[in-house]
């Protein structure tokens, strides 16, 4: 019995003792249990936040990037330098462009010509954010600083000295030379042009659509293209050649040769090349320094010498002499004396009343025909002539030109005083804002230190008021046309350029004027440069000397319009860096 309670009792201890170290082992499982746990959600939100901070920094520089494009694609004035992503969208970002002048001042805002420097910062957030509370990489903020260098302001110096879409002429005893020996292009696009006068051309003259009377004193020295009739008179003379339609020449002097679509009717005259015409040929005390050349027939009377051949169907002589080969496809015929030191080659060969004409060369008269005989060399073609160029107001052309405005009065000191805010950068003066046309007069000189270009909508100079420069230095007086259909649109409060009374431009200056009103220069005008007008009118003892200025973006000579992209190098990068959150 005794030894059965001691076992008893011993069995009751041991069942204490399991206990015990049940117990001991549940709650040693239970910490373990809580360590792991504790390890995977810390894991858990390590990994999260590991996976935020790559998405939110991806997406900070998605905004930089993003921005950086729309820079250079030109957006960024439109969006006022903000690019946040849509809603919903991914990545997610919110960048802001900030730019740096030349004064080193950082402003929120897109950049301008005189913008050194631009700042993006930008703030991303992740896709998918950190959790078990590691939030602290959920948004990124980005700082990207690009850098430019000056760019060149100069610009494509293209187009003709003077640009008419429409012109009423060229009269008094003005005269249009060049500055540096390039031949200076008078283009007139539309409508009948009269040049008279003492006026003269160091130019070749191109009538696009329309008739040229050139009269009085009005030399020309280059060549003269005309798609309707050439009418000379007054002692006239073209250096160059002469093309048109129909050519009608009383009396001047054609240093070239001379073409024509039509008929041609020449009194006492001399052209020093050949003759080439579509249409009947009448030439009366006329000189031929060469051949010439008809489609239909040729008739000559006293007094006319033709150093060449003749080619034409009929040949009709008066008078004079034939030096070269007459070749007729249908007949030659005489009437009075006349001496024909060539030889004739002709179907029939006629001899009218009065004297038998003296001939010292051979005649060979073909009853079955005699073919066409030489033929005629082609005309030269035209210069081309653009379509009108819709030439706009826009900031980002004018690279490298810093920017302001006057509007109001804008009497001469407001002018000058935007002058002066440039200082020794060239810049843009945008006055399209001004009550009234843009005048200086009354001895007014405005003095510029760099290229300048005016915006306005209508000029007004004279009163012996001039612009003046001490170095060399381009000028550009612009009237925008806003209407892009490749025609001259000038309406209110768009108005004419006017230049006279003594208005003067220094020789320092090259000029250009655009406008798509008219151009008048008149009363001894002297300056050089370059005119693009809906109308131009020159007269009044002016001296225009052309020197070629251009347009910023277009080719004058073309009319291309060449919007120009920004490149990458352009924009460089300096520095990126992240930005503690805010």
């Amino acid at each position: 019995m005794l030894l059965n309670k001691i076992t008893l009792r011993l069995r009751r201890d041991d069942e204490g003792a399991a206990l015990v170290v049940v117990i001991g082992l549940m709650a040693v499982g239970m910490l373990l249990t809580s360590l792991i746990m504790s390890s995977s959600i810390s894991g858990v939100g390590f990994t999260s936040s590991t996976r935020a901070g790559v998405q939110s920094q991806a997406s900070a520089e998605a905004g930089v990037e993003v921005a950086l494009a729309g820079i250079r694609a030109g957006s960024c004035a439109s969006k006022s330098g903000i690019y946040a992503s849509a809603a919903d969208a991914t990545p997610i970002y919110r960048a802001e462009v900030w730019s740096q002048n030349g004064g080193g001042t950082w402003t929120q805002s897109c950049p301008v010509s005189n913008t050194v420097a631009i700042k993006i910062v930008s703030g991303g957030t992740a896709d998918a954010l950190g959790v078990a509370g590691q939030s602290g990489n959920d948004r990124s903020n980005v700082e990207a600083i690009f850098s430019t260098t000056p760019q060149d302001t100069s610009i494509l110096a293209t187009g003709p000295a003077v640009y008419a879409y429409s012109s009423q002429g060229f009269a008094g005893s003005g005269t249009l030379v060049s500055a540096d020996g390039a031949m200076a292009n008078v283009m007139v696009k539309e409508g009948n042009v009269t040049c008279s006068g003492g006026a003269g051309m160091a130019a070749d003259l191109v009538v696009n659509n329309g008739n040229l009377t050139l009269s009085g004193s009005c030399n020309v020295t280059g060549h003269v293209w005309v798609s309707g009739k050439l009418t000379m008179s007054g002692g006239v003379r073209v250096s160059g050649n002469i093309s048109a339609a129909e050519i009608e020449i009383p009396n001047g002097t054609v240093g070239g040769s001379a073409w024509s679509k039509g008929k041609v009717t020449i009194g006492t005259a001399t052209i020093a090349g050949s003759l080439v015409a579509g249409g009947n040929v009448s030439l009366s005390s006329t000189t031929i320094g060469q051949s010439v050349w008809s489609s239909a027939d040729v008739a000559t009377v006293w007094g006319t010498t033709i150093n060449g051949g003749v080619t034409a169907k009929t040949i009709s002589m008066g008078g004079g002499d034939i030096k070269g080969m007459s070749w007729a496809t249908a007949s030659v015929t005489h009437n009075g004396w006349y001496t024909v030191t060539g030889s004739v080659t002709t179907k029939q060969l006629n001899l009218g009343n009065g004297p038998t004409p003296r001939y010292k060369g051979s005649t060979t008269v073909s009853s079955g025909g005699v073919g066409t005989g030489p033929i005629a060399s082609p005309a030269p073609t035209a210069p081309f002539i653009p379509a009108w160029v819709d030439f706009t107001y826009k900031e980002s052309d004018w690279t490298g030109f810093a920017h302001t405005s006057i509007s109001g009065a804008c009497d001469y000191n407001a002018f000058q005083g935007a002058v002066n805010s440039f200082g020794s950068r060239p810049g843009v003066i945008d006055a399209r804002g001004c009550s009234a046309a843009i005048t200086i007069s009354g001895y007014q000189q405005l003095t510029i230190q760099n290229d300048l270009a005016i915006i306005a909508n209508s000029w007004n100079f004279g009163g012996s008021g001039s612009i003046y420069s001490a170095s060399n230095r381009k000028l550009w007086l612009i009237t925008p046309d806003d209407t892009a259909d490749h025609l001259p649109t000038c309406t209110a409060p768009k108005g004419n350029f006017t230049d006279g009374g003594g208005f003067k431009i220094s020789t320092t200056i090259d000029a250009m004027v655009y406008t798509p009103c008219q151009v008048n220069i008149g009363s001894s005008i002297q300056w050089r440069g370059q005119v693009f007008g809906g109308k131009v009118v020159v007269d009044g003892g002016s001296k225009f000397t052309f020197k070629a200025v251009g347009l910023p973006g277009v080719d004058l000579s073309t009319g291309i319009v060449d919007v120009p992209s920004t490149e990458d190098a352009v924009w460089s990068l300096e520095s990126t860096r992240n930005l503690p959150l805010g």
